[in-house]
């Protein structure tokens, strides 16, 4: 079987099975929770797209992410892809490092491909958890790539260099005085939040109709270093055929202030993602993750906490029914028993407990108040003083 017509069969067996995918299936693959979160995702950053079309969006998300994965174990891409490259700043990667941001998008993985194949010195900055469960996946292609491409033996070993790496700045002036290309995936999957990145790194930033914290590493390296960013994002044109378009950062004065260097170049960069994203939104798969660009930690979980004094205060119609508001918010079981209130509005993720994920459940579908000053739902207890609270914060609604 030759190659393409080998990825061609992978890649419509890949499609045909998430024709028949709907929600109920997504909940017997146990996949109910990441779909609410990509959902609430999308909701955050683009509310114009109607939640009624977020299933199939999610499914073309995902269907390019799982491609772009299996793109990189065919190097007869490479021949089909097209690289708009108006300044010859990939001939002029060969001379000298540059600093390049890419991106998540469309079949990203096969820059890796293309250097190696051009035989162009870089290495690769990325998270810990890239490292451990891709990392030997990676350098086992790139050396692939190298072998057959050169008809050597023997390759230099492709350097993957931790993110979270104390000595990561001199790493990397030493690799850029060795002219090597310093590789930056921007949107990364660890974001912000998963190890308690310090303020004085993050910029927070607009981005779409919301914001992020994003980190400020790459303008600080570009700084320090004198070295130019190049921006490098792909496009996914048909199922053979792909794009990179390859761009010099224009903040390249260093004459600026570091400071003021690090904030231009860093929302420029997202801003190349954002129109971008803005215009094919299945081809990022930053959706599965961009929550990780913020500080969850200031969001307290449910508390006990009341300010009102009785449910009458509250003046609720004669039917006296209450409901879980499922226009604001949306409810996650993860499978390790991990509980989370979503807030779609202000996109807060709280962590809550077993036995209010199981009450909240319980009112999808709204029931009518006794007149009793607690409530029992399914052998659990609740509280006036918790039903006070969650209609305060109009996580139950009084209808």
């Amino acid at each position: 079987m030759s190659n393409l017509k080998q990825y061609i069969d992978t890649i419509t067996k890949l499609e045909d099975s998430l024709i028949s995918v709907d929600k109920s299936k997504i909940q017997d693959y146990g996949l109910l929770a990441t779909f609410k979160l990509v959902s609430a995702n999308l909701s955050r950053f683009l509310p114009s797209i109607n939640r009624s079309k977020h299933l199939e969006l999610i499914k073309k998300i995902h269907l390019n992410r799982t491609q772009a994965i299996i793109d990189q174990e065919f190097f007869f891409l490479l021949d089909n892809l097209t690289i708009i490259d108006k300044l010859n700043l990939v001939d002029k990667c060969r001379k000298r490092g540059f600093i390049i941001s890419t991106y998540h998008t469309g079949s990203y993985r096969l820059l890796i491909a293309l250097f190696a194949k051009l035989n162009i010195k870089f290495c690769l900055v990325t998270e810990q958890n890239f490292i451990e469960t891709q990392g030997e996946i990676v350098k086992t292609l790139f050396r692939k790539i190298k072998k057959e491409i050169f008809s050597v033996v023997e390759v230099e070993e492709l350097e993957i260099i931790n993110a979270e790496n104390p000595s990561l700045i001199r790493k990397l002036i030493h690799k850029i005085r060795a002219n090597y290309s310093i590789i930056f995936y921007i949107d990364g999957n660890t974001g912000t939040n998963e190890f308690n990145v310090a303020k004085d790194k993050l910029l927070r930033i607009n981005f779409l109709d919301s914001f992020i914290n994003a980190r400020k590493g790459i303008g600080f390296l570009s700084h320090f270093t004198k070295t130019p960013i190049i921006s490098i994002i792909g496009k996914r044109i048909s199922t053979t055929q792909n794009e990179l378009a390859i761009d010099l950062v224009d903040f390249n004065d260093f004459s600026e202030s570091r400071n003021e260097y690090v904030e231009r170049s860093t929302k420029h960069l997202y801003l190349i993602l954002e129109d971008f994203v803005k215009k094919h939104p299945e081809q990022w798969e930053g959706w599965f993750y961009i929550h990780k660009f913020f500080n969850h930690d200031r969001y307290k979980n449910i508390s006990d906490g009341i300010s009102l004094k009785s449910l009458a205060d509250l003046k609720p119609n004669s039917k006296k029914s209450i409901g879980f508001n499922t226009t604001d918010y949306e409810l996650i079981k993860f499978k390790n028993n991990f509980f989370f209130l979503i807030d779609i509005k202000n996109y807060k993720v709280s962590k809550i407990s077993s036995e209010l994920y199981t009450a909240l459940n319980y009112l999808i579908r709204p029931k009518k108040i006794s007149n009793k000053r607690d409530f029992s739902i399914n052998n659990i207890l609740l509280e006036e003083k918790a039903i006070l609270e969650l209609l305060q914060l109009k996580i139950l609604v009084a209808c």
